[in-house]
């Protein structure tokens, strides 16, 4: 039996979730279609995201189809639970990016495409809501290869639009395809082509051998000898131009009208790749540099944590894994490569969304969940003892807004810390802290709606009643200028006197280039490490409080009269020295901006540029969709406080917006 691990990606309400259910529906893994307006889907299982309509946590399903298993990861469409989406990418396959075929390509659209471009996954394209007022199948598919330069490769043609669409004539196939229910059960039926849409199969059935022919040389020496291309090597070469990401299939319907559905699932088993069908980077632990890994051939177990998920029913999180290679079951001795220490667990399962069923392994290119990990967060490596692999981890964007929390009774503070590191584990773009200066404890999240979730949580899931503060800005720092100096420790550490100088440079670099660390003396490898952790620790607050980002540290002379001394040692009067030389930087506090992508009627567009020139906005598009316009800008962050309530105004409750972080700029005071 073949595997698919795939994604469903989109911006927020394209019809993911709508989607999923329908897939699981007709895989025969759900009796009942869930419906997302009405609060009963598998996939968004949690009471906020029932109550909400919106896809909060990333949902593993697994179904069949065909003698084929399909791991399916329903992932959120919202910008403040991009992690869910970056951590379900890093262990899948492929996906299918799911375009709304009204609004085309959307902010968070542009945002899961990028993702998957990272992580070099294969997709299938596919425009939902064809039947809704102002639906453009081919508009969207030009907005495809234009905005995402990629050549997308049409299927299917509609039957119909808007309110009369009613199936697709399969170019491939020749044929029409009509989709009904009959006493609830779903009815695919094929149908001869009829006359009016002949021109226009021929047209793109041209155009879809002559897309394949520009890689495949089998396709080409048939059309040039004239000779038949059968229906296998059509489809062996579409699939074969998938996986290498030359081309996009693109298919189409409306999920919510059960249209287009058993197609799209035929495509993810014929198009997008096995686990089997690509080795894996890694990085070997004992050649000290990076390797590719054949699942094929590799027997030895690697697998990676890639989400964390606490269960208030067993009190314990599960530990959801993608085995790469080898094997997990109970016999097996496991190691976390990621940190050194010696792992078990209890329990191995199957999952379904909520539910789980045990089982007693999970195989090379399966995922998983298993109970029990004590010493594992999302990234990690889980290997057997004699696999001395480290897999590529999951990297998480930064939190960009800050609030205060208090418990109600001050009794429950050590409760309310122990909730917070609960969640912590599972979300990696959620912290806390405690501050200095008032006490208070700092939690740290993607967005308004990001906190808002999680404090909902807090108080219905572990029944707390909490105080907050109003939402603030997470800015970062940076450094002004170069600076170069010399540091000089001479006093008592850890109960010794030491006499130690290091000589660091700080230099600025350009937004987006990350924190470099650099040696110009020759120094020992344990006290480099031990240097470079010190300065790394360091990096966490600056000057102002904030985070230190987008500076380059050389150090260019260390000198040491006391003797031999500790890593610890070397470690932390590193990050005071770092410290002390950043302040004569002429440090400079920057702040997010983010991107706005505003739909709005026309008659209220005039408006709503208004508001966004009160706040400094910039407009760098306004486009028509139909009876609306679609506005994309950027903001300072701290200006787009309480912005929906505004935009509510302005629009009579008829506009929306999202937004998505952009870039870190200097902050003018």
């Amino acid at each position: 039996m073949g595997i698919r691990n795939i994604g469903i990606m989109a911006h927020i309400d394209a019809g993911k979730t709508t989607t999923t259910e329908r897939i699981i529906y007709y895989t025969g893994k759900s009796h009942k279609m869930g419906d997302v307006d009405s609060g009963n889907t598998v996939t968004d299982w949690m009471p906020q995201e029932q109550e909400r309509g919106i896809t909060i946590s990333s949902a593993a399903i697994t179904c069949h189809w065909k003698n084929c298993q399909i791991n399916i990861i329903d992932t959120p469409g919202h910008v403040d639970f991009t992690a869910e989406v970056e951590r379900s990418l890093r262990v899948l396959d492929g996906g299918v990016v799911i375009f709304s075929a009204v609004d085309g390509i959307q902010a968070q659209t542009e945002t899961v495409w990028k993702q998957a471009e990272k992580y070099e996954i294969p997709r299938l394209a596919y425009v939902n809501k064809m039947d809704r007022l102002g639906a453009n199948f081919f508009k969207v598919v030009g907005d495809i290869e234009n905005k995402f330069k990629t050549i997308p490769l049409i299927l299917q043609i509609p039957i119909g639009n808007e309110s009369n669409f009613e199936g697709v004539v399969d170019i491939i196939l020749n044929k029409e395809l009509h989709f009904s229910m009959e006493n609830g059960i779903p009815k695919l039926t094929y149908s001869q082509i009829r006359e009016e849409f002949i021109e226009q199969v021929t047209f793109f059935k041209k155009k879809l051998i002559d897309i394949l022919s520009q890689f495949s040389e089998e396709i080409t020496q048939l059309f040039l000898e004239d000779k038949e291309i059968s229906l296998d090597i059509i489809k062996s070469e579409i699939r074969r131009g998938t996986i290498s990401r030359f081309i996009v299939p693109v298919l189409m319907g409306t999920s919510l009208k059960n249209i287009g559905i058993e197609p799209l699932i035929d495509s993810i088993v014929d198009y997008l790749p096995s686990p089997f069908e690509k080795s894996f980077d890694a990085f070997s632990l004992d050649a000290n540099k990076k390797i590719l890994v054949d699942p094929n051939e590799s027997k030895k177990l690697s697998a990676l944590v890639f989400k964390v998920q606490y269960s208030s029913v067993i009190a314990a999180h599960l530990y959801f894994v993608r085995v790469y290679s080898g094997e997990i079951n109970s016999n097996k001795k496991i190691f976390n490569a990621s940190n050194g220490k010696r792992e078990k667990f209890t329990k191995i399962f199957r999952v379904f969304s909520n539910k789980n069923e045990q089982i007693d392994f999970v195989k090379t290119g399966d995922i998983g969940a298993v109970l029990g990990l004590k010493f594992s967060v999302t990234g990690d490596t889980l290997v057997e003892e004699n696999n001395n692999v480290l897999l590529e981890s999951v990297m998480f964007p930064e939190p960009v807004v800050l609030m205060s929390v208090e418990p109600e009774r001050s009794s429950d503070e050590a409760r309310l810390k122990e909730i917070f590191e609960i969640i912590s584990k599972e979300d990696p773009t959620f912290s806390y802290s405690e501050s200095k200066e008032t006490g208070q404890l700092i939690i740290s999240g993607m967005g308004e709606l990001h906190l808002e979730i999680i404090l909902t949580r807090i108080k219905d899931e572990f029944n707390l009643n909490v105080y907050t503060g109003k939402p603030q800005v997470s800015y970062r720092e940076s450094a002004g200028k170069i600076v170069e100096e010399v540091f000089e420790f001479n006093n008592i550490f850890a109960g010794k006197n030491i006499d130690f100088k290091i000589g660091i440079i700080i230099k600025p670099l350009s937004r987006g280039e990350g924190n470099k660390i650099g040696f110009e003396c020759n120094v020992d490898s344990a006290i480099k490490t031990a240097i470079s952790r010190g300065i790394t620790a360091a990096f966490v607050s600056g000057v102002f409080g904030y985070p230190i980002i987008d500076i380059n540290v050389s150090i260019f002379s260390i000198v040491c009269e006391t003797g031999k001394i500790s890593a610890s040692a070397f470690e932390s009067i590193s990050g005071f020295a770092f410290h002390s030389i950043f302040q004569k930087s002429d440090p400079i506090k920057l702040e997010p901006i983010m991107l706005l992508e505003i739909r709005t009627p026309i008659e209220h567009t005039g408006e709503i540029i208004s508001t966004l020139n009160v706040i400094g906005g910039v407009i760098h598009s306004v486009s028509n969709i139909g009876e609306y316009d679609l506005i994309k800008s950027e903001a300072a962050f701290e200006k787009l406080f309480g912005y929906a309530s505004i935009l509510r105004s302005s629009t009579k409750g008829r506009g929306s917006f999202t937004m998505e972080f952009s870039y870190f700029k200097e902050k003018v005071s």
